[in-house]
C-alpha cells in the first residue's frame, strides 16, 4: 500500500489546500519505507494537486480538512481518504500502522436531514 502525507514543516497540515508538501510512504508487514517528498507550490492551484497524487498511485492519503468536493472528486479516483487529522507526523505514521486511527470518513449526503427554522 501506497501512503502519502499531506505536511506542512513536520505537521500533518490542518487543511488540504495549504500543504507544502506530500511524503510518500510504502507500507508493508506494519513497517514503513520512505519513497519520496513531493514538494508543492503553496499557490498550486487544487486541482493540480489532486493530480499529483494520482500521478503518483498513491493509495491512501492522510490530511487535515478538506473540501467536500477534493474529497469526492479522490474517492471517486479510488483513494482512501483519512481527513481531520492532525499532530506530528512521524507519531500519525505510527498510529496509522498500529491501527490507531479512526477512519474519519465523510459522506456523500451530510445535508440530506437538515432542515431551516424548524420547518421540514
Amino acid at each position: 500500500m501506497i501512503v502519502g502525507l499531506c505536511i506542512s514543516g513536520n505537521l500533518i497540515s490542518t487543511l488540504f489546500d495549504n500543504c507544502l508538501s506530500i511524503e510518500v510512504y510504502k507500507i508493508e508487514n506494519n513497517r514503513s519505507t520512505f519513497i519520496k517528498k513531493i514538494d508543492l507550490n503553496q499557490f498550486l492551484p487544487t486541482i493540480s494537486k489532486l493530480n499529483i497524487i494520482l500521478e503518483n498511485n498513491i493509495d491512501t492519503i492522510i490530511c487535515g480538512a478538506i473540501r467536500r468536493y477534493d474529497f469526492i472528486f479522490l474517492m471517486q479516483n479510488n483513494l482512501r481518504v483519512i481527513p481531520f487529522i492532525t499532530g506530528n507526523k512521524d507519531l500519525v505514521l505510527t498510529n496509522f500502522l498500529e491501527n490507531k486511527i479512526q477512519n474519519n470518513m465523510m459522506t456523500y449526503n451530510k445535508r440530506k436531514f437538515r432542515y431551516r427554522g424548524g420547518r421540514r
